[in-house]
């Protein structure tokens, strides 16, 4: 409601000058008053009635709470460094790991306290720090397969399970075939590593990999045409055991050939079993299903 600017009296929405004091009422050319709803509203959007906006909280950065838990870690993690750097530096060895791993529990401190607090990003954050860390550790206490070998760990453990939560739910069979990717690229990052030599990639884990993503892309086929909205809870259980149990006999199979040059099955056939009989069983209640909605069909149009 407008009010009077010279003796503040509450004006009708129609009002063109004070009751009270008979001061004109002028608005600004920016606001239109509605008679019928007695209300105004501004029909500039290039000059509004209130041009300057009220500042954000976040305008300035982290809050006092989070300033405050940062200046403790910087003071605590001082304190601890000048510690351990007088009690273990004279020693010839020993010093270094023990002040490193205090800076990277702060740094993963700190992390959390900058980062917005979603899992996406504290994940990456903590998984780059502990790279960083890994490859440290490597360097200091040299050798060469294992801070490789963990860092790539880590990379994929990131590729896995936080890069699908950066891509929106329409872009996500780009995180299923990065996945797929990056694990025979650490497949085969693991045998070059062994013996200078790729030897049981090819015949073992690359046709492993393909019978698990040829399934998966056949499950998400039939999710697919099938409406996976309304796809049973119970078909989508069922055929994600089938595809592991598929994968571990497979990898039986590539494994048992590749050892003794024969194709056959070794301690797998529990799983064989398993995978057969899950398969007819999807087979016949999908098969019931057909006939339940036909039947429903033809009772509906007779």
């Amino acid at each position: 409601m407008p009010y009077c600017v010279r003796c503040g009296v509450e004006l009708p929405p129609d009002a063109a000058t004070c009751p009270l004091c008979d001061t004109p009422v002028i608005l600004p050319p920016e606001v239109e008053v509605s008679a019928s709803a007695g209300t105004c509203r501004t029909i500039s959007p290039e000059r509004p009635l209130f041009p300057y906006a009220e500042p954000s909280l976040k305008a300035h950065g982290l809050d006092k709470k989070r300033k405050g838990a940062l200046e403790l870690l910087l003071g605590s993690t001082i304190v601890a460094e000048v510690v351990l750097a007088f009690s273990l530096v004279p020693a010839p060895v020993g010093w270094f790991i023990p002040m490193v791993s205090v800076l990277f529990g702060a740094a993963c401190v700190a992390v959390s306290l900058v980062l917005p607090f979603s899992y996406r990003w504290l994940a990456t954050g903590w998984l780059i720090l502990a790279t960083v860390f890994i490859g440290i550790l490597g360097g200091v206490l040299g050798g060469l397969f294992w801070p490789i070998v963990t860092c790539a760990s880590l990379i994929l453990f990131w590729i896995c399970f936080v890069f699908p939560f950066f891509l929106s739910a329409k872009r996500r069979w780009i995180s299923a075939v990065t996945q797929l990717i990056s694990i025979l690229g650490f497949l085969l990052l693991v045998d070059f590593l062994g013996d200078g030599r790729i030897s049981w990639f090819y015949p073992v884990a690359f046709p492993i990999a393909g019978v698990f993503a040829v399934s998966m892309g056949i499950l998400g086929l039939r999710m697919k045409f099938s409406n996976h909205e309304n796809f049973p809870l119970a078909d989508l259980v069922l055929s994600v055991c089938c595809i592991i149990c598929m994968t571990v006999g497979a990898g039986d199979v590539f494994a048992f050939r590749y050892l003794t040059g024969q194709w056959a099955i070794s301690w797998s056939k529990s799983l064989w079993v398993a995978v057969a009989t899950i398969m007819v069983f999807l087979l016949l209640v999908s098969f019931s299903r057909r006939i339940r909605r036909y039947f429903n069909s033809q009772i509906k149009h007779s």
